[in-house]
C-alpha cells in the first residue's frame, strides 16, 4: 500500500511553491493550472493535506511554504528548481517576477544564481 503523503513532505511543500508562481505575476493562466495539476496528481495525498492544495491553487493570496522541508532533501531542492523553471515557461512567457521569485527561493535552498540561470538556459547541470 502506498504510503500518503501529508503537509510536511517536500512534495507538498513544492506543490505550494508552484501554486505562489503561478500567482506571482497576478494572472493564472489555464496552463499553469494544468501543470500543478498534473503534478498533485502524480502522489497520494492525505485527504486533508489533498484538499488543502487544490484551495491553494485556488485562493489568490500566497501560501506560506516551508522551505526547510524541501531542503532537508537536496534531491527535492534541485527537482523544484526544474519545476519552478518549468512551470514559469508554460504560459509562453517568464515573467520577470516569476524569475524573481525562483531566484529567490533557490538562493534559500541553496543554488546560486549561474546554477538559476543554466536551468532556464537550458542547460542543466
Amino acid at each position: 500500500m502506498q504510503q500518503l503523503l501529508n503537509s510536511h513532505t517536500p512534495e507538498y511543500q513544492k506543490i505550494l511553491l508552484l501554486t505562489n508562481l503561478m500567482k506571482i505575476d497576478g494572472f493564472s493562466d489555464r496552463s499553469e493550472k494544468a501543470f500543478i495539476e498534473a503534478y498533485i496528481a502524480q502522489y497520494t495525498f492525505e485527504p486533508e493535506a489533498l484538499n488543502s492544495l487544490k484551495e491553494a491553487i485556488q485562493n489568490p493570496q500566497m501560501a506560506e511554504v516551508n522551505l526547510e522541508i524541501i531542503k532537508q532533501h537536496p534531491s527535492e531542492a534541485k527537482a523544484t528548481l526544474v519545476l519552478m523553471v518549468a512551470l514559469s515557461r508554460e504560459d509562453g512567457t517568464v515573467h520577470e517576477l516569476e524569475k524573481k521569485y525562483i531566484y529567490e527561493i533557490c538562493q534559500v535552498l541553496g543554488f546560486d544564481k549561474r546554477e538559476v540561470d543554466n536551468h532556464f538556459n537550458g542547460i542543466t547541470c
